[in-house]
C-alpha cells in the first residue's frame, strides 16, 4: 500500500466561516481514523508537509488560527488533527514551486509551493474539500510547464476507501469450515463480519496477488485474503492453518 500525503495546496482560501472550517477537518480526520490501523501497524506512513500552515482556509486568518477558533465541543475533532499530524512523518525542508491540475476539472489550476520531497510522487495525497479541483481522483503535478507526475488523491472517506483493498464476502464462506460434496473439498471458514475483514485486509501484508493477516482479538487466526477484482483491489477472505502462512509473512505479522 502507499503512503498518503497531506495536501497543503488543497487549503486554499475556500472557508468562508468557522463552521466551514470545521466541516473540512471533521472529513480530513475521518480519513486518518479509518488509515489509523495500517499507520499503527506501520503498513503506511502519513506525510505532513509544514508548509500547510502558511497557507489559509479563510482569508486573512492563519491556517492554525482557524483551527483553534473551532467551537470548544468540537476539542475531539482538534486532538485528532494535531495528534496525526505531529506523529506523522515530516517532509522534507526544502521546497518547490508546482501547479496542479486535473483531467477531471479542466478550467481549474492551483499553484503554489510544496515539500521537495520524493517520497510526495510515490504517496497518493489525501486533500481538503471545498474547491472543484481539490475534490477530483487523480492530479497532474506540473513543473516548468510539464507534468512532472500524477497521483492519486482522495478527499472525503468514501474517496479514500477505493485507494485501499477493500473486503467483499464470498458466500461460498460460511461461519463454519464445511464440506462441500458438490465440489468435494474442504471450504475453509470465514467467521469475521465485515468490518472486521475489512480492518483486518488493511492491515494485511502483501505477497504476490494475495494477502495475509493475523487477527489478535477475536479469533486469534491466520487469514488469507485472495483478489476477486484484481485491478480494483477488491479480496475476498477465509481463515488459514498457521502451517499454511510463508514463514517470512507470519514472522512479519507477529512482530
Amino acid at each position: 500500500m502507499s503512503d498518503f500525503y497531506i495536501n497543503p495546496l488543497s487549503v486554499n482560501e475556500q472557508c468562508h466561516s468557522t463552521n466551514d472550517v470545521l466541516s473540512l477537518i471533521k472529513s480530513m480526520t475521518a480519513c486518518f481514523e479509518y488509515l489509523k490501523p495500517t499507520i499503527q501497524k506501520q503498513r503506511i506512513k502519513l506525510w505532513f508537509d509544514p508548509i500547510i500552515e502558511n497557507r489559509q482556509f479563510i482569508i486573512g486568518e492563519h491556517f492554525l488560527s482557524s483551527i483553534r477558533r473551532l467551537p470548544n465541543d468540537e476539542d475531539d475533532v482538534k486532538k485528532l488533527w494535531f495528534i496525526y499530524t505531529r506523529k506523522a512523518e515530516e517532509t522534507c525542508p526544502s521546497q518547490t514551486l508546482v501547479k496542479l491540475t486535473s483531467q477531471y476539472c479542466s478550467n481549474a489550476i492551483v499553484e503554489g509551493f510544496i515539500s521537495d520531497d520524493d517520497v510526495i510522487q510515490k504517496s497518493k495525497w489525501l486533500s481538503f474539500e471545498g474547491h472543484p479541483l481539490n475534490e477530483t481522483t487523480e492530479y497532474d503535478v506540473l513543473q516548468d510547464g510539464f507534468v512532472s507526475y500524477s497521483v492519486k488523491n482522495a478527499y472525503h472517506l468514501d474517496s479514500l476507501k477505493p485507494l485501499l483493498p477493500r473486503y467483499e464476502a464470498n458466500e461460498k464462506h460460511r461461519k463454519e469450515s464445511y464440506y462441500d460434496h458438490g465440489r468435494g473439498e474442504q471450504v475453509a471458514a470465514m467467521p469475521l463480519n465485515h468490518e472486521e475483514a475489512q480492518n483486518l485486509l488493511l492491515i494485511s501484508i502483501k505477497q504476490n496477488d494475495d494477502r495475509f493477516a493475523y487477527d489478535d482479538k477475536a479469533t486469534k487466526s491466520f487469514y488469507k485474503f485472495k483478489p476477486t477484482h484484481l485491478e480494483l483491489e477488491i479480496y475476498h477472505g477465509f481463515q488459514i492453518s498457521e502451517n499454511d502462512i510463508p514463514p517470512n509473512i507470519k514472522k512479519a505479522l507477529q512482530s
